[in-house]
């Protein structure tokens, strides 16, 4: 898919992942949004978790990590990297 992307789509899928790179997502937490990403479904991620990682999530849980801790943490580092660059050095 990323191969039929123009250039605006590509750059947003860069920034994307140096944003995620820049979050320190734990690996648990990569793990999880690569499945994600992949669109697995909630069931096959939980069953994945457990298997992998031997944690037993419920499936509000996941959706609370998925959708709003983890764009949360990488929007977070992003505006943070936006202020680094918008500060002008004195």
């Amino acid at each position: 898919m990323r191969e039929k992307l123009n250039t605006y789509g590509r750059t947003l899928i860069w920034d994307f992942e140096r944003y995620r790179e820049m979050a320190q997502l734990s690996p648990l937490r990569n793990f999880l949004l690569d499945l994600k990403i992949d669109r697995i479904p909630y069931d096959n991620i939980l069953e994945q978790l457990q298997i992998k990682f031997g944690i037993v999530y419920n499936k509000n849980h996941l959706c609370t990590i998925l959708s709003k801790e983890i764009p949360e943490k990488i929007a977070e580092t992003a505006k943070k990297h936006r202020l680094l660059i918008d500060t002008p050095l004195d």
